[in-house]
């Protein structure tokens, strides 16, 4: 991104090239730096509205929605993505248009807890991208709906969903997907007690997590695996070697997120091995980083009562 910016700053280029310069920018500093993503989209956008490229202006207004979808303030978010899809429309761009609604489908399932409409959106965007033959995209957000389903314990629709994402395997060329693919197949075995299932999904997506650098998956793996080895099979060495790699593969980018994710298990898998006084040190890290946190205090709550109850530490634990 940072050689696409001087790039823009160093050439006389054309305004066309310049527009999808900023378009570029604005669409990779999104997960990385919303700031800059809002500096470089919201430029290219007046740039795009003096010459009355509405292509551009679809592509701009989008990525500028995405980006506030990050930093804030939502309602910004979802008038620029409204925008994208009123002028997708206009021109026809079922690309755009299938993208801008996805994003209000996650804007609807994250931010207003309305998995209904959420999944309405992501089933308009879902028939979009079939229709151009976008086969990464299609994947992405089966992988997408099969996830929602899980979260309001509707598990066999998401299987059904995963499931067809797994007949474009042979189709994609992208080892993101194919790792979410087979970490959602992983979770749908778990939830339903199949445990070899599980694992043997989870140890593939752990596996292509690792080779292609995939942080993130490798975090979300190691913790299913954790928990597999620990609620399936009372393994408690095994639960605790994934969940200390788990903690390894978190600390490795510094992210607070997957940090308390690599601890919650961590904590677990002390407590349901009877290690009480380790789930209890690690139970406190994430009580002191994350007791706002409203579930997050809730289950940290639980695991100190537990913990303290069987250090002997009864008033702690009655507190």
């Amino acid at each position: 991104t940072d050689s696409l910016i001087n790039i823009l700053e160093t050439q006389q280029l054309p305004i066309e090239k310049q527009l999808k310069l900023y378009d570029d920018i604005c669409e990779n500093y999104c997960q990385t730096d919303p700031v800059k993503s809002l500096l470089n989209g919201k430029r290219g956008l007046n740039l795009a509205e003096k010459i009355n490229d509405k292509k551009m202006i679809a592509s701009l207004s989008l990525h500028v929605g995405m980006a506030y979808f990050l930093k804030e303030p939502v309602d910004s978010s979802l008038i620029y993505t409204q925008r994208a899809i009123v002028l997708a429309q206009e021109i026809n761009d079922k690309k755009i248009e299938a993208t801008a609604l996805g994003s209000l489908a996650f804007w609807y399932y994250n931010f207003k807890n309305d998995y209904e409409t959420g999944l309405d959106y992501y089933f308009q965007a879902l028939s979009l991208y079939k229709s151009i033959n976008n086969t990464n995209n299609t994947v992405r957000l089966l992988v997408n709906i099969s996830g929602i389903y899980y979260t309001m314990h509707q598990y066999e629709y998401g299987f059904k969903y995963i499931k067809e994402a797994q007949t474009y395997m042979e189709k994609i060329d992208n080892p993101r997907l194919k790792t979410a693919v087979y970490e959602s197949l992983g979770s749908y075995y778990l939830h339903t007690g199949n445990f070899e299932a599980a694992l043997e999904n989870m140890l593939i997506a752990l596996d292509m997590s690792r080779k292609h650098k995939l942080i993130r998956y490798e975090v979300v793996t190691t913790q299913f695996l954790a928990g597999i080895y620990s609620d399936g099979f009372q393994d408690y060495e095994m639960a605790e070697k994934y969940a200390l790699e788990c903690e390894k593969a978190a600390l490795s980018i510094d992210n607070k997120e997957l940090l308390i994710t690599a601890w919650n298990i961590l904590a677990k898998v002390y407590i349901d091995a009877g290690k009480y006084r380790k789930g209890k040190d690690v139970a406190l890290k994430i009580w002191d980083n994350d007791s706002t946190e409203i579930n997050s205090a809730i289950n940290m709550s639980y695991q100190l009562a537990i913990c303290y109850m069987y250090s002997d530490e009864k008033e702690k634990a009655l507190y």
